[in-house]
């Protein structure tokens, strides 16, 4: 069977890039078809892949103008020629889903609907790819978009999500029943880690974008004068860094091995953005260091309350000093945390992958009711 595989973008080093990664390593002799391609901007294991670009790639982009860019994404992605495969798989967040595969069996594992399509408030907000002043012009330009995502929504023979909040999201916009498959995590990666070295600050490992709150952790730990790395770039940073005290540090990107070396070094980390699963603080497990996460959405399915890391109610500053609190009170077990994190491993991520795209292959694909809406 002939397989490819389809990814949104690959120009960012994100948990999404990282789940295209391991469905390289699922699938080795398959190609992998994307918009855009930026190799130093994502991870370096890409390069031994068969990485096949769109039309996309001879324009110019950045971390700046990719994200400009998405009225395009839709053609990119009908531009390839999928006549040749019997499968394909694709990793989609915004528009990979959008291929025309001819009559291969096609499967998405989607990470989350497109944000900026049905919760343009995360995006429109300050500091956002986004700025406030286009949302009124913009507004004919996303209901546009919108009907040609439930139109492309429709056409893939199987979906899949990687959390339960995904899949009910699915089912909300795009009438589709999805199969729960959670995203891995290398653990792989942390067996050389050096343990029981000094905890020196906090970390945030994110994209800076708004609907983050990395502004949480950042204010909370200046008015702490306790010290905090973040790893990360998005357009949020200007903002952020304009509130951050002395003692916050923007890391910018960092390769596997300093951040490694900043995992073994931190106290915690914090999360406090509502994701749609989130890897971060299953790494952070695997590390052997806690995790504090606003107890919404993907936090429910990745962090338990007490034994690997500290769930806040709401996304305040009263609520995050608190956990900060709780977290220096007490010692918590690396042997715990990882035990739970290798739950989340790689080997279990395929089976369950392989095991979606069996049963798809037996069913018939269910006629799609798009909702619509807002998410």
């Amino acid at each position: 069977m002939k397989v490819a595989i389809v990814h949104d973008f690959l120009n960012q080093r994100g948990g999404a890039e990282r789940v295209a990664l391991s469905m390289t390593r699922l699938f080795p002799d398959a190609p992998l078809f994307t918009s855009l391609y930026d190799p130093p901007a994502t991870f370096d294991e890409f390069d031994s892949v068969d990485v096949r670009t769109s039309f996309m790639q001879k324009l110019p982009h950045s971390e700046k103008t990719f994200r400009a860019m998405l009225p395009l994404y839709p053609l990119a992605f009908k531009s390839f020629d999928l006549s040749d495969f019997d499968l394909v798989v694709t990793s989609s967040t915004h528009y990979a889903h959008h291929v025309r595969p001819g009559n291969a069996h096609h499967v998405v594992y989607c990470h989350n609907p497109p944000r900026w399509l049905y919760q343009t408030d995360d995006y429109v907000s300050k500091g956002g790819p986004v700025p406030r002043w286009a949302r009124t012009p913009l507004k004919p330009v996303l209901a546009y978009l919108r009907r040609l995502d439930q139109k492309a929504a429709a056409r893939p023979s199987a979906y899949v999500a990687n959390s339960k909040v995904t899949a009910k999201r699915i089912r909300a916009l795009y009438g589709r029943e999805a199969k729960v498959v959670s995203p891995p995590i290398d653990v792989t990666r942390f067996d050389g880690m050096q343990e029981g070295g000094e905890k020196k600050h906090y970390l945030v490992v994110s994209r800076l974008l708004p609907y983050k709150r990395v502004d949480l952790a950042v204010s909370v730990c200046t008015e702490r004068k306790v010290p905090l790395v973040v790893v990360g770039e998005g357009p949020a940073r200007t903002e952020l860094e304009k509130i951050a005290g002395p003692n916050v540090r923007f890391a910018g990107r960092v390769s596997d091995e300093d951040l490694l070396e900043l995992f073994s070094g931190a106290w915690a980390l914090i999360h406090c953005g509502e994701e749609d699963f989130g890897l971060t603080p299953l790494e952070a497990n695997a590390a052997g260091i806690p995790c504090v996460a606003f107890r919404n959405a993907g936090a429910l399915e990745t962090v338990i309350e007490n034994e690997t890391g500290i769930l806040i109610p709401n996304q305040g500053g009263h609520e995050l000093n608190e956990a900060l609190d709780r977290i220096e009170s007490r010692d918590w077990d690396p042997a715990v945390l990882k035990r739970h994190a290798s739950t989340f491993d790689e080997p279990t991520f395929h089976r369950g992958l392989l095991r979606a795209i069996d049963l798809s292959l037996d069913s018939p694909t269910a006629t799609p009711t798009p909702k619509g809406g807002q998410a």
